[in-house]
């Protein structure tokens, strides 16, 4: 119903790939239950690396209502082989 992936480096937990499925609002559940769930198992799991992620549209508001902070947009860097 719902899920994310945690990528873990020496300094920080990427948390991407997050998602709620619509079928999940049956239950009462939503894109902010499934962060404050993702964030609160990150931090229970790795409690003294921060969570870094990119995000837009409705998870981006989630995210934010969950207590992350927006840091400026992503850019995607591409060279050719």
């Amino acid at each position: 119903m719902a899920g994310a992936v945690a990528t873990v480096s020496a300094s920080v937990v990427g948390l991407s790939n997050v998602f709620t499925a619509p079928e999940a609002d049956i239950y009462g559940y939503d894109p902010r239950n499934t962060w404050a769930a993702c964030l609160a198992t990150v931090a229970a799991r790795w409690p003294r690396l921060p969570v870094v992620g990119y995000e837009s549209g409705v998870d981006l508001e989630a995210a934010v209502a969950n207590g992350c902070r927006t840091v400026g947009p992503l850019r995607v860097w591409w060279r050719r082989a």
